[in-house]
């Protein structure tokens, strides 16, 4: 099985965030450089690679 290689802004604030941010929040932070972005076909994409070291940070701190 091939691991996803971007996720859009949505799926980072449900996987992430829980719903305990809004999608707006998120976006403000990817406009900071808090979350890295790249943009595909006027859409911003941040990487799989960093989604997931951020779930196995987050799993690890538990």
């Amino acid at each position: 099985m091939s691991e996803q290689q971007f996720y859009t802004v949505k799926q980072v604030k449900d996987l992430l965030f829980n719903g305990a941010l809004s999608i707006t929040s998120v976006y403000v932070m990817v406009r900071r450089g808090e979350i890295p972005s790249v943009k595909y076909l006027n859409k911003r994409l941040i990487p799989g690679k960093w989604v997931r070291d951020e779930l196995r940070k987050a799993t690890e701190y538990k």
